[in-house]
C-alpha cells in the first residue's frame, strides 16, 4: 500500500513540474511580436479596414489570455478626415478555455465570437474600468458588463461620430442575453449613473441652418434602457443641472439591422435656467424659431418620430401608448 501510494505520488510532482515547465517556456519563448502583428492584421480585416490597432506592450495573462498596455484604437473617419482614437492603458482579454475546445472539437460557432466558447474582458483607462464577460451557447450569448468612472468623452467617438464633444463620468451595468438577430430577438437591461455631465461647444446642422451650441452643464443623469423583441425602451430618465435644470426623455426605438432603417418615437422635454437663457440668448432665439412652445412649467416639449435616414421633429408633448385590457364578458 505504501509503494503504490509513494508512486502515485511521485507520478502527480513529475507532472505537476513538467506542467511548470511548460507554462515558463510558454512564458519565455511567447512570440509577442508575432501575436501583435498577427492581432492587428486580423482586427484590420474583420473592420474592412476601417480599424487598426497599436500598442506599447503584449504580456500573457494566464494560460489563455493576453494584457496589452498603452494601447491605442484608430477608427478610420467615413469622410476621409483625421481618424477617431480610443485610448486605454491597459486591455486584458481572457478566453473560456474549456468551452472553447469543446466548441473546436465539435466545429460549433457561436453567434458573435465564433469559434471562441466566450471571453472575459477589462479595460482600464484612468481612474476607471470596463469589464466585460461574454458566454455563448449555441444559439445565444449572456453577456455582462460593469462599469466604473469612465470618461465618456475618451470612449464615446469611438462608439458614435457626434457633432459636439458629450462629457461625463460613467457607471453602470449591463445585462443581457443576445440570440441571432440580436435586433429582434435580444433581451438587455443598461442601467447608468453619470455624473459632471456636459455638452458642447459645437456646430450643429438643423433644418433651419447650423447652429453654435453653447456648452451646456447637465449635472447629473440617471437612465435605464430596456432591449426587447427588437423596441429598445427608455424606462427612466432623472437629470437635475445648473444649465438645463432638468429634463424628460421618453419612448422608444424600433431596431432594424441597418440602423438608418430603425424608426423611433421619442418625446422629449427640456427647462433651461433662465440665467442661462439670459447668457445665451442665440439658443433661447433657436428655441422660438423652431416652433418650441412654453409649457406651464416653463419646459419646452417636442417629439421625433420616424425613421432615423429621416426623422421628424414635432413641438409638443409625446402621446403615451393606452393599455387596453381585455373584460371579461
Amino acid at each position: 500500500m505504501k509503494n503504490i501510494r509513494r508512486s502515485l505520488l511521485k507520478w502527480l510532482g513529475y507532472s505537476a513540474f513538467s506542467f511548470f515547465t511548460f507554462l515558463l517556456f510558454l512564458y519565455i519563448t511567447f512570440p509577442r511580436e508575432a501575436v501583435l502583428h498577427r492581432l492587428d492584421a486580423e482586427i484590420a480585416k474583420a473592420s474592412g479596414g476601417k480599424v487598426t490597432l497599436k500598442t506599447q506592450k503584449l504580456e500573457l495573462a494566464g494560460i489563455s489570455g493576453i494584457r496589452l498596455k498603452e494601447a491605442n484604437v484608430f477608427i478610420a473617419a467615413d469622410d476621409g478626415g483625421t481618424p477617431t482614437r480610443l485610448t486605454v492603458d491597459s486591455l486584458e482579454v481572457k478566453v473560456h478555455i474549456f468551452k472553447t475546445l469543446k466548441r473546436l472539437i465539435s466545429k460549433a460557432n457561436g453567434i458573435i465570437l465564433g469559434p471562441v466558447g466566450g471571453l472575459d474582458l477589462k479595460m482600464v483607462q484612468g481612474d476607471g474600468s470596463l469589464i466585460v464577460t461574454i458566454s455563448e451557447e449555441e444559439k445565444s450569448a449572456d453577456i455582462f458588463a460593469n462599469m466604473e468612472n469612465l470618461r465618456l468623452e475618451r470612449l464615446l467617438p469611438a462608439l458614435v461620430s457626434l457633432p459636439f464633444p458629450v462629457r461625463a463620468i460613467t457607471s453602470g451595468k449591463l445585462e443581457g442575453q443576445i440570440k441571432k438577430q440580436w435586433y429582434t430577438n435580444g433581451k438587455a437591461r443598461l442601467d447608468l449613473s453619470l455624473k459632471n455631465v456636459s455638452l458642447g461647444e459645437g456646430t450643429v446642422k438643423t433644418p433651419l441652418g447650423p447652429f453654435e451650441l453653447p456648452l451646456i452643464d447637465l449635472g447629473t443623469v440617471a437612465t435605464t434602457l430596456l432591449l426587447e423583441n427588437g423596441s429598445l425602451k427608455v424606462d427612466k430618465w432623472q437629470q437635475s443641472g445648473k444649465d438645463l435644470v432638468n429634463s424628460d426623455i421618453s419612448g422608444k426605438v424600433i431596431l432594424q439591422k441597418k440602423m438608418e432603417s430603425s424608426s423611433m418615437d421619442i418625446g422629449i422635454s427640456i427647462k433651461p435656467s433662465s440665467e442661462f437663457l439670459e447668457k445665451n440668448s442665440k439658443f433661447g432665439a433657436m428655441i422660438a424659431m423652431a416652433g418650441l412652445k412654453k409649457d406651464t412649467d416653463d419646459s419646452y416639449s417636442f417629439t421625433i418620430n420616424g425613421r432615423f435616414s429621416s426623422p421628424k421633429v414635432k413641438s409638443g408633448k409625446r402621446r403615451q401608448a393606452k393599455s387596453t385590457e381585455k373584460k371579461d364578458k
